[in-house]
C-alpha cells in the first residue's frame, strides 16, 4: 500500500475517520517499536510503550499541533513514554532487575566523568549507611582485600557470620547503585532533543 502523506493522515485522524487509527498503526508501529526495543530490550515492554504512545495520539488527535514530521513527533512521544516507564520502574524491584540486566550495560558506556564521580560518591554514601559491623566487614574485604578467614580473625566473628554480613552488604549496595543509575538514566532521557512543548502536550 502506498504510504499516506503525514498531512493527509493527520487530517483523517482529526476527522475521526474509522480507518485513521489503523493507518497510523500500520504506518508507524514497526519503526516506533524498534525505538522502544532498542532502549528497553524487552519485546513486551516495547509493545506496551508503542501502544500507549499511539493511544495518546489518538486521544489528543483533535488538539494536535505538530511543527515537525509526524514520525519525529511520534518518536518524541515514545521517548517520553520510555522515560515515564523507567521512572516508574525505579519503584518496582522486578523492573529494576530487568532494566539493570538489559538497559544499564549499554548506558554505562555513555556515563561521563562527572557521572562516574557521582557514582563513587553515592557508593561511599551507601557504605556509610550500612550497620557498623556490616560496614567493617565490607571495608576489610573491599578496601583491605582481606579474606573471609582473615576478617573472621580480625573481628572475632565466625566465618559464616562474615559471609552473611558481606553478602548482605553487597546486596544492599548493588540495589542502591542500580536505583541511582536508573535515576541517571532518566536524566539522560530528559536531555534528549525533544521539544518541551511536545512533552507538555502529551503529559
Amino acid at each position: 500500500m502506498k504510504p499516506i502523506p503525514d498531512i493527509e493522515l493527520l487530517q483523517r485522524l482529526k476527522s475521526d475517520e474509522p480507518d485513521a487509527f489503523r493507518l497510523l498503526f500500520d504506518t508507524y508501529w514497526e519503526r516506533l517499536y524498534q525505538v522502544a526495543y532498542q532502549k528497553l530490550r524487552s519485546e513486551e515492554d516495547a509493545k506496551d510503550i508503542v501502544q500507549n504512545s499511539l493511544i495518546r495520539i489518538w486521544q489528543r488527535k483533535n488538539t494536535l499541533d505538530i511543527k515537525v514530521s509526524l514520525e519525529a513527533y511520534l518518536t518524541s512521544v515514545v521517548r517520553y513514554e520510555i522515560l515515564s516507564f523507567i521512572a516508574a520502574s525505579i519503584k518496582t524491584k522486578e523492573k529494576q532487575e530487568q532494566i539493570a540486566r538489559h538497559v544499564l550495560p549499554d548506558f554505562v558506556q555513555l556515563v561521563d566523568s562527572l557521572q562516574v564521580k557521582e557514582l563513587h560518591q553515592h557508593l561511599d554514601k551507601l557504605v556509610q549507611q550500612l550497620p557498623e559491623k556490616m560496614r567493617r566487614v565490607y571495608l576489610l574485604s573491599r578496601n583491605d582485600d582481606l579474606s573471609i578467614s582473615e576478617i573472621s580473625h580480625s573481628l572475632q566473628l565466625s566465618e559464616q557470620t562474615v559471609r552473611n554480613q558481606l553478602n548482605t552488604a553487597l546486596a544492599r549496595i548493588k540495589a542502591g547503585l542500580v536505583e541511582f543509575m536508573l535515576l541517571l538514566l532518566v536524566s539522560q532521557y530528559l536531555q534528549c532533543p525533544v521539544p518541551l512543548f511536545c512533552l507538555l502536550m502529551i503529559s
